[in-house]
């Protein structure tokens, strides 16, 4: 090989270190410049969860049954217990009669539905509405409260769950409300 040809060879060969040196020293500032002009063209997008009406309505059904689950076997007098059923409840002026739901009701109060029903059915008066029950219990519901009230101060587990029932109804209502407006 001539000395020219080992010239241009060593010519090329240095002048590639030089552009792979000078390519990769170059690299970190161009990065830091992309991040830059990243950093002036960046769009910040925020997204909010919400929890549907549906969840924090089964929240509230979760609740309710957890807490008289807890409560039902520490009340002596089997009227005082509550009873959770999936029902169709007609009232006066519905009309969603086929839509079943879950209540949860004293035993006292069922059981006085029954009765009061039974006695509309024979006379051939109209069943009795849940606000017409209401007014024909008032005291059993007095003598209910009095003792349901006492078995949570005995056992604070049931206070717990209780509040938590009562969150849960909380942001349901608000929920509700919200999505009214």
């Amino acid at each position: 090989m001539s000395i020219f040809k080992l010239r241009q060879i060593n010519t090329k060969l240095v002048i590639s270190y030089l552009l792979l040196a000078s390519t990769l020293s170059a690299q970190p500032v161009l990065a830091e410049q992309k991040k830059v002009k990243a950093d002036e063209n960046l769009e910040v997008i925020q997204v909010y969860g919400e929890k549907p009406l549906t969840f924090l309505l089964d929240q509230v059904k979760m609740a309710e049954l957890d807490f008289y689950d807890s409560l039902n076997p520490l009340i002596e007098n089997p009227e005082y217990q509550v009873t959770c059923r999936r029902e169709r409840r007609q009232e006066i002026g519905s009309t969603s009669l086929r839509i079943k739901q879950t209540y949860c009701l004293p035993n006292y109060f069922r059981n006085r539905m029954a009765q009061e029903t039974q006695e509309a059915m024979l006379s051939g008066r109209p069943n009795p509405t849940s606000a017409q029950i209401d007014a024909l219990v008032v005291r059993k519901k007095e003598q209910a409260y009095a003792e349901i009230t006492k078995i949570i101060e005995q056992h604070p587990e049931l206070l717990e769950k209780l509040l938590k029932l009562e969150k849960a109804k909380v942001a349901y209502e608000e929920k509700l409300a919200e999505t009214e407006k």
